[in-house]
């Protein structure tokens, strides 16, 4: 019982905290925060997945899943993550940079460069700077 107030004093909370939203997804994003800076990528995976099951928009919570699974040497779980953001939310040009990057670390320099396009259309002056630098060994 003092869990469910706790939860319910929490929800009402975030908005005037943190400007979240309020649902139930914003607690479980703030608690895989928690569990990043303290270097807990397991427990961080746990709770993100439960944030994109509840949130109203997971696009954000799916660039934080990308994020750590990039810690975790994912790769490709986050090009994933990355891409599946980008298709909810296609006008995010720094999504865009994040894949690029990564694809540009496995070596991919066609698809990190259509994505510094993408980006570098959207406005986003990163975007456009990483199209005119010349690949440095992939990183």
């Amino acid at each position: 019982m003092k869990r469910i107030i706790l939860i319910t004093v929490l929800l009402a909370s975030l908005p005037v905290l943190t400007g979240m939203n309020g649902d139930i997804s914003d607690i479980y994003k703030c608690l895989a925060e928690r569990y990043t800076k303290e270097g807990k990528m397991d427990e961080a995976l746990k709770c993100l997945e439960h944030a994109i099951e509840h949130a109203r928009d997971p696009a954000p919570m799916l660039v934080d899943r990308a994020f750590v699974y990039l810690k975790l040497g994912k790769r490709d779980l986050a090009v994933a993550d990355f891409t599946r953001a980008i298709e909810l939310k296609p006008d995010v040009s720094s999504v865009y940079v994040s894949r690029g990057l990564v694809y540009l670390d496995m070596k991919d320099e066609a698809k990190a460069n259509s994505d510094f396009r993408k980006a570098c259309d959207l406005g986003d002056q990163s975007g456009c700077e990483f199209l005119k630098k010349p690949a440095e060994g992939g990183n």
